[in-house]
C-alpha cells in the first residue's frame, strides 16, 4: 500500500493509487482537499518514512534510512552485517514493502542441496516478498551468502531493526 493509498484509507476516500482513479477530477480534488487539510491541522504520518537497503556485494550490509521529524530530516539510523541468499535460493534483486511482521515465529523449507529445515522462535521477522524476510538468525560470521534467501542479521542489529521497520518498509536488495 503507497502513501496516497494509505492517507484515502485513513481518511475514509475512494482513492487507490493502483486504479484510474488519477483521471477522475473529483476524486483528485477530494483527495488534494484532504491533504490540505490535513497539513494545516497538523495532521502528520503515524509512522516515519523508513528505508532498508542491503547490498550484496561482499562484505553484505543492511542499512535503514529514516526521515527524522523532529531533525526535519533524514539519515542512515542503522548499519550492519548481513547475509542474503546462497546459490539457488538468492535473494532477488528489487524493492519490496514489508507485508508482515512477527516478533517470532517459526520458519520451514528446504535449502537447494536438499536439506529442509523447521526453525522454531525465528526472531525480528519481516517478510517483504514471497517469503523472504530481514530477521535474526544465529550465525557463526555475517557478512557473505549463507542463507535460504532471506536476509539475515546478527541478534543485535535485527532487534534494532525490527524497531526501525513497519507495515509498508520498502526494502530494497541491490548487487
Amino acid at each position: 500500500m503507497g502513501a496516497l493509498d494509505y492517507f484515502a484509507y485513513v481518511h475514509g476516500l475512494p482513492w487507490s493509487n493502483s486504479s484510474l482513479q488519477w483521471d477522475d477530477e473529483q476524486n483528485l480534488r477530494r483527495l488534494y482537499a484532504a491533504i490540505f487539510s490535513a497539513q494545516c491541522s497538523g495532521d502528520r504520518a503515524p509512522k516515519p518514512f523508513v528505508w532498508v537497503y542491503v547490498r550484496k556485494s561482499e562484505p553484505e550490509t543492511l542499512r535503514i534510512w529514516a526521515y527524522l521529524p523532529h531533525d526535519d530530516a533524514g539519515r542512515w539510523v542503522l548499519q550492519s552485517l548481513a547475509n542474503t541468499g546462497i546459490p539457488g535460493a538468492v535473494t532477488p534483486n528489487g524493492t519490496w514493502p514489508v507485508y508482515a511482521r512477527y516478533a517470532s515465529t517459526r520458519m520451514t523449507g528446504c535449502f537447494p542441496h536438499g536439506e529442509c529445515y523447521n526453525d522454531a522462535d525465528v526472531r525480528y521477522v519481516n517478510y517483504f516478498w514471497d517469503g523472504r524476510a530481514v530477521h535474526f538468525f544465529p550465525r557463526a560470521g555475517y557478512g557473505f551468502p549463507q542463507s535460504n534467501g532471506c536476509v539475515e542479521l546478527p541478534l543485535s542489529a535485527a532487534k534494532k531493526a525490527f524497531a526501525w521497520i513497519h507495515i509498508g518498509t520498502p526494502v530494497t536488495i541491490a548487487p
